[in-house]
């Protein structure tokens, strides 16, 4: 605490911690700017000590006096401490459950996932495209372009959802300018269900008919047989 920091460091320019953040995220954001600004040894700290705030100020305040030597020693109680803090990481068989719903936007979808992917960690991007391309709505114009032409790698899978992304903002901005919900049935589709319920009574009109004809084949007697069943 007696050393001087060095004239050129003003202060940590990350977010304060108060004690209720991801504490791995703070120590590795906190550990990359000390690198870049080539603070090394006991420096670190006491420039750590100025990132806290609230009771996590308050908790660094009442260590006992000489009970941090360096600042692995004050990295590894601050560990301790807000353990309960730690983020769990996620599964990548967590990830997989990331599905696009329907009538959802591809944006969306991939903000929820990249979002999500963030929290797995040693992601390998073989196992990342998969499960991004499987979440997909498999109905969505993105999907069918993949599975009619499969997709190698992330960049071009970012390449060529930008350019669904587009198609669908204009899409919208047109629906909107005429006055359309985004969530509205789109015209195609209702055709569709007319089509389908259209089919679905003229199917039921012909059985009836075919019941009535059947119904007007059978006969109460018949002709006797000219010889005997066995024979027959």
């Amino acid at each position: 605490m007696n050393l001087a920091i060095p004239p050129r460091f003003k202060s940590a320019k990350i977010p304060p911690y108060d004690g209720s953040q991801d504490l791995d995220a703070h120590l590795e954001a906190f550990k990359t700017e000390m690198m870049f600004n080539k603070i090394t040894g006991p420096f670190k700290a006491k420039i750590f000590a100025m990132t806290l705030i609230g009771q996590a100020m308050t908790w660094i305040t009442r260590l006992p006096r000489n009970s941090i030597d360096s600042f692995e020693d004050l990295a590894r109680t601050f560990r301790l401490n807000y353990a309960t803090s730690k983020a769990h990481p996620m599964s990548a068989y967590a990830l997989g459950r990331i599905r696009q719903r329907e009538n959802e936007s591809f944006l969306k979808y991939l903000d929820l996932f990249k979002e999500a992917a963030l929290k797995v960690r040693k992601l390998t991007e073989p196992v990342h495209l998969y499960l991004i391309i499987s979440g997909l709505d498999g109905e969505s114009p993105l999907a069918k372009s993949i599975y009619k032409n499969p997709i190698n790698d992330l960049e071009e899978f970012r390449r060529r959802s930008d350019k669904y992304i587009d198609v669908e903002d204009m899409q919208r901005a047109y629906g909107e300018s005429r006055g359309r919900s985004p969530n509205r049935q789109s015209p195609s589709k209702k055709s569709k269900d007319r089509y389908l319920q259209g089919s679905k009574k003229a199917s039921n009109s012909h059985n009836k008919r075919s019941d009535e004809r059947s119904s007007k084949t059978k006969f109460g007697s018949y002709a006797p047989f000219n010889m005997s069943r066995s024979r027959i």
